[in-house]
């Protein structure tokens, strides 16, 4: 069985082996809660967007040698590195599409790759609010309101459409002290 892992790199693993030349570190990690091995020399980096096959092998998912595109490192300022995302291979674009353009434009389809990291990322942010006690919902539909709350705000961050709304602001302020 196979599958297609794409996604920014949660975190990495490391653990060594015995091998008939001695001690090896097999590298691994985990993109969007799937937990793969990439082997002795393919490593990743946390925050690196990947796009790469594995396929489960004894008992668990191991990367396919030769397999996976290295997208550029998705940072703060650009999290579409890569250009497309999502379902989007690398090379395969439409609609005039910029690579790496910040802010992503609303209708970009890398928005919807940058919407899953927000959704995983403020799960982990309620699940963790909760256990320290600084946030405690009285139901499950106000713990699910609160992670997409800050899955949106995470979005739109990561995405540069809070700049898009300060640019904008801006612009209209200064339309109205041109106007008087």
């Amino acid at each position: 069985m196979t599958h297609q892992v794409k996604g920014v790199v949660d975190k990495c693993t490391q653990r060594d082996q015995k091998t008939r030349n001695g001690m090896g570190t097999i590298h691994g990690c985990i993109v969007d809660g799937v937990e793969f091995e990439t082997g002795f020399k393919k490593e990743y980096n946390e925050g690196e967007m990947i796009s790469t096959a594995v396929k489960w092998n004894y008992g668990k998912w191991n990367a396919i040698a030769g397999d996976g595109d290295g997208l550029p490192a998705a940072t703060a300022s650009n999290p579409s590195a890569g250009g497309g995302g999502g379902n989007v291979s690398k090379g395969n674009f439409s609609g005039g599409r910029t690579r790496g353009a910040f802010p992503v434009p609303p209708n970009d389809g890398s928005i919807s790759i940058i919407r899953q990291n927000s959704l995983t990322h403020a799960t982990r942010i309620v699940r963790d609010m909760k256990l320290e006690d600084l946030f405690k919902p009285a139901t499950e539909e106000e713990y699910r309101n609160k992670v997409l709350e800050i899955a949106l705000e995470l979005t739109e961050f990561s995405s540069g459409q809070d700049i898009n709304a300060v640019l904008k602001a801006a612009m209209e302020t200064q339309k109205e002290a041109a106007n008087g």
